[in-house]
């Protein structure tokens, strides 16, 4: 092999493990970037679970407070019950 073609040889074989090493180091990143991405959406996701089960609980208390009134009121004892509250 000549003088020539080692050098060039040299050359050639150094952009080749760069461009190998650069491609690992892109695909680690987007690894990691797509890990941190799905842990996001599943914090994201249970967020929104727990909003609406925070809203449906909201919900049901507010109609079994009403119930109650209702009820309360029905029978006449609404007043005794809200001064004994008091």
């Amino acid at each position: 092999m000549d003088e020539w073609e080692a050098a060039w040889l040299k050359k050639i074989f150094d952009v080749i493990q760069k461009f190998d090493n650069n491609l690992s180091t892109l695909r680690q990143t987007a690894t990691t970037e797509k890990k941190n991405q799905k842990k996001q959406a599943k914090i994201s996701q249970n967020r929104i679970s727990f909003e609406e089960a925070t809203k449906a609980n909201e919900e049901w208390i507010w109609l079994e407070v009403l119930q109650w009134y209702a009820q309360q009121a029905s029978r006449g004892t609404l007043q005794s019950s809200i001064e004994n509250v008091l």
